[in-house]
């Protein structure tokens, strides 16, 4: 019988990442990884480090979120961790860790 947790593992590679649904496969800092990938928002605001964010004026940035296996990448990442995510470089700026999948939350100043 299989347990609750061994179910979420197995349904989040074959489902939720699988390349027929929602998956694809993407470059995280030169390893290419099964992952779904979302612009979350693009805006002026910035963050100063915490959960402070504040407006500043003609600054524009990007938001964007990656869902991926923990076991898929080398090492996890941390706030202020710069990733490179396709040939582009992004602050990590949240990582949460969901029964072994990553969910992190990168921004970029696209100035």
């Amino acid at each position: 019988m299989n347990t609750f947790k061994s179910q979420v593992e197995k349904d989040n590679g074959s489902v939720f990442l699988n390349p027929d649904e929602f998956g694809a496969t993407h470059t995280i800092n030169g390893k290419e990884v099964q992952s779904v990938v979302q612009n979350v928002l693009t805006s002026a605001e910035a963050t100063t480090g915490g959960s402070v964010k504040e407006i500043y004026p003609g600054v524009y940035g990007s938001h964007v979120m990656v869902n991926c296996m923990k076991k898929d990448v080398e090492e996890v990442p941390v706030y202020g961790m710069v990733i490179d995510l396709d040939d582009h470089e992004y602050m990590v700026e949240q990582v949460n860790d969901d029964m072994g999948m990553l969910t992190i939350l990168l921004v970029a100043n696209d100035r």
